[in-house]
């Protein structure tokens, strides 16, 4: 498998996040609409939002979606015994608008926090 990492959306807010602050947050930060940031939201399960080659790359979606107050989980799919994400087709528009935003390591830094 040439892409071997997911970046999962499980629907996870940060500690303290108010739903509605987070769905605008997101609106803002990919110019999606308000309608398809709310869809998102309703599905029931995870969503596979991308498949990456390297963790740094699986990082940079996952950091964008914590400084909007989202928690993404990134999983190596050679480790597990299902491949997520198998069932989708190509990249949804929010992928698309997510590779031109800038990341930084915010999630790892209130990570490295919060172990502290």
């Amino acid at each position: 498998m040439n892409k071997p990492y997911v970046v999962i959306f499980t629907g996870e807010l940060i500690l303290g996040a108010d739903l509605d602050t987070v769905k605008g947050n997101l609106v803002l930060m990919t110019g999606l609409t308000e309608a398809k940031v709310a869809k998102l939201f309703e599905r029931e399960g995870e969503v596979v939002l991308k498949h990456f080659a390297s963790t740094a790359d699986a990082e940079y979606l996952a950091d964008r979606f914590y400084q909007a107050g989202i928690i993404c989980d990134i999983r190596d799919c050679r480790l597990t015994s299902s491949n997520p994400g198998h069932e989708v087709g190509g990249e949804s528009s929010l992928v698309r608008l997510l590779k031109h935003f800038g990341g930084s390591s915010s999630r790892r830094t209130a990570a490295r926090r919060k172990q502290a």
